[in-house]
């Protein structure tokens, strides 16, 4: 490897730092694989991002294999205060940002009162469902923005992962409820004037309430809705959003 004209002569980095020597191999990769990018860079974006994506995520799963994913020793406590033993590890696939990997986690199963655990799926959240942390979050994120079918198809353009409206629909459902149930939370505590902390304070807050006729199953409901938002330092523009079918006295407490 020879320094380049453009590298200065006091420059102490590696000279292959910048990836050319890895790039130079993926190039050679695809073309032993008969695949020949094309001039054109919308095209040939397309081709490495798939490429690239696949690549990764093989060397995802390697990474994960070597890993014992929720294993706790032989044994660990249960709920019902016997002890779960460690019975296999069990194999899952999942759709991750990368393409599809298949991980192996412990399984614990209690001889007490039979519950069975898989402590790395509780760890990270994969629960019961066959996306990643990464791809749920981006699912989640589409899925906000867009009805669910052009959610998907969006996604797919952006990621080269497909993930079904129906998933999409899900996974944002279950955030949705989750985030539902911190905001009721926080909302019981302000009516006992217990607040939580607040994550900024800014010189001049604006809030602004209105209400909406929304046609539910059974006729039409008022829908509240109000957004607090404010102006940073450097002139961005923060906001803040609730929309409850809510009594006023409820819906008080959540702005």
């Amino acid at each position: 490897m020879v320094w380049t004209k453009d590298r200065p002569l006091n420059d102490t980095r590696r000279p292959d730092m910048d990836g050319t020597p890895l790039a130079q191999e993926v190039l050679a990769y695809l073309t032993t694989e008969g695949i020949e990018l094309s001039e054109d860079l919308g095209e040939a974006e397309t081709v490495l991002r798939d490429r690239l994506a696949a690549i990764g995520a093989r060397a995802l799963q390697m990474h994960l294999e070597k890993q014992k994913l929720g294993y706790e020793g032989c044994s660990r406590r249960c709920t019902c205060g016997e002890s779960q033993r460690f019975v296999e590890y069990r194999p899952k696939t999942i759709s991750t940002l990368l393409g599809e990997v298949t991980i192996r986690r412990a399984y614990y199963r209690c001889g007490s009162c039979k519950t069975s655990a898989l402590p790395y799926d509780e760890r990270i959240g994969l629960g019961d469902g066959q996306v990643s942390p990464g791809l749920a979050k981006a699912s989640t994120l589409m899925g906000i923005q867009e009805p669910f079918a052009p959610a998907s198809q969006m996604l797919y353009e952006l990621t080269g992962r497909r993930v079904s409206a129906r998933t999409i629909e899900r996974l944002t459902q279950q955030v949705g409820a989750l985030a539902e149930q911190e905001e009721s939370s926080a909302a019981e505590r302000i009516k006992t004037w217990n607040a939580p902390a607040a994550e900024v304070m800014p010189e001049r807050l604006y809030v602004a309430v209105d209400g909406v006729r929304v046609h539910e199953n059974d006729g039409y409901h008022e829908a509240k809705t109000a957004t607090c938002y404010w102006e940073t330092a450097d002139g961005r523009r923060e906001a803040r959003y609730v929309v409850r079918f809510a009594s006023a006295a409820t819906f008080a407490a959540l702005v």
